[in-house]
């Protein structure tokens, strides 16, 4: 089986970012410490030109701190980092601060000349983020998802890409890695509010349907790549 950095790597290479400036959006959690620090031990192999970027959205008290972590880490690595304090508008909170932090990415992005921003979404994030989108009654465009390589469609972000290197990887990989290096992640107690739909399916829903497919988070990859073919004819058509 793949190591994590081998998986990485084989996906920076097939999106055709080998030689790349990448910003890497990092929360501290356990995703974004893995995403980070496979990318920081490929960056001489792959030529690749490396920023942090933390964007602090003020909703906990303690998100400062947060900061400060993820700074210190970038100090550590050899890194410059970047750190956004943003403000998120009303609606919905999650789709707020989703919006307020890729804008943020976007200008960190366009000032460092960079050609895409790395996040650290996982497989487990696809199935949660496919859920998502049938229980709102998707069409295909919804059914598939996430992508690896996609546009950043912000205002700000004309020509720049997210670049999804753990796509492919589950969560408690991300996890099993930050173990093995002795790191120590954050964590948002905020991810344990289950009155956000996400929180809602990932500690509630998705264990509940597990017990009827315990490969549920596979099974909803293969239909986001189904759903994904099926469009991409249809669209060449």
């Amino acid at each position: 089986m793949a190591t994590l950095q081998e998986q990485v790597a084989e996906s920076v290479e097939s999106s055709g970012l080998r030689g790349s400036s990448l910003i890497v959006a990092v929360s501290g959690g356990p995703d974004s410490l893995s995403l980070l620090h496979c990318l920081r031990s490929l960056q001489e192999s792959l030529n690749l030109r490396l920023h942090v970027a933390h964007i602090d959205h003020g909703l906990r008290y303690t998100s400062y701190q947060d900061a400060e972590v993820v700074r210190q880490l970038a100090k550590e690595l050899g890194l410059h980092c970047t750190v956004v304090s943003v403000t998120v508008g009303s609606g919905s909170p999650e789709a707020a601060a989703r919006d307020a932090r890729y804008a943020a990415l976007a200008k960190i992005a366009v000032d460092q000349d960079a050609t895409a921003v790395a996040v650290g979404h996982t497989l487990n994030d696809q199935a949660e983020t496919v859920l998502l989108h049938i229980v709102r009654g998707s069409g295909l465009t919804g059914l598939r998802a996430m992508s690896v390589l996609s546009d950043l469609s912000m205002d700000n972000g004309k020509g720049l890409k997210i670049f999804r290197h753990l796509l492919r990887v589950t969560r408690s990989k991300t996890v099993a890695f930050c173990d093995e290096l002795g790191l120590d992640p954050i964590h948002d107690h905020t991810n344990l509010d289950t009155t956000i739909p996400r929180n809602f399916l990932r500690i509630e829903a998705i264990p509940l349907l597990e017990t009827l497919n315990p490969k549920l988070v596979e099974g909803l990859s293969r239909l986001t790549d189904s759903a994904s073919s099926d469009l991409d004819y249809i669209q060449s058509q």
